[in-house]
C-alpha cells in the first residue's frame, strides 16, 4: 500500500494539486492509500492515454457536478494544480518588494482570466468538454505539466 507522499517519492513527483486529485480518483477504497492493483490500473490509464485522451481525463476529474461543463472555478482549479506554484507566482521569487505578493495574485487572476477567455470560446462561462478538447489540441500548453509527467513515467515505465 502507498499513500500519496509515497508514491511521489517513489515515482520522484511533485506532490501537487493535480497529483493529489489523480492519486483521489484512483484509491478506490478512499482510505487514503493506493494497492497494487489500484496502483497498476491507474498507470496504465494514466499512461497509455495520448493527449487527447489525457485532456479528457483531465477534464473529467474536475468536472466535479458531473455537468459535462467545467465552471470558471473548476478551470481555474485544473490550471492551479496542473500548473502548481508556477500557476500562482509565475516562477518568480517574493524578494522583489512588500506588495510583490500581491502582484504575483493579480498576474495569477490575470492569467487564469485569459486562460478562461482562450478556452471559452462561445464566451457562455462555461466550457465544455468538446471545447476543452479542441483548445488542449490548439494550445498544447494548457496540459503541458501534465504532459511532462506522462512522457517522464513513460520513459521509466
Amino acid at each position: 500500500m502507498l499513500t500519496l507522499l509515497e508514491l511521489c517519492v517513489v515515482l520522484n513527483l511533485e506532490k501537487d494539486g493535480f497529483t493529489a486529485e489523480v492519486f483521489k480518483e484512483v484509491d478506490h477504497s478512499k482510505d487514503g492509500k493506493v494497492n497494487f492493483c489500484e496502483f497498476g490500473l491507474s498507470m496504465w490509464q494514466f499512461l497509455a492515454r495520448d493527449r487527447n485522451g489525457l485532456a479528457a481525463f483531465a477534464f473529467e476529474l474536475y468536472d466535479t457536478d458531473d455537468s459535462g461543463a467545467l465552471t470558471s472555478s473548476e478551470v481555474e482549479e485544473m490550471l492551479l494544480h496542473v500548473y502548481g506554484k508556477a500557476a500562482r507566482t509565475g516562477g518568480r521569487r517574493a524578494s522583489l518588494g512588500a506588495d510583490f505578493g500581491k502582484r504575483v495574485r493579480n498576474r495569477a487572476d490575470d492569467r487564469l482570466s485569459i486562460m478562461m477567455k482562450c478556452v471559452d470560446f462561445n464566451n457562455d462561462g462555461k466550457v465544455s468538454k468538446k471545447e476543452w478538447l479542441e483548445r488542449c489540441r490548439k494550445f498544447p500548453q494548457l496540459m503541458a505539466p501534465a504532459y511532462d509527467v506522462q512522457n517522464k513515467l513513460q520513459s521509466i515505465a
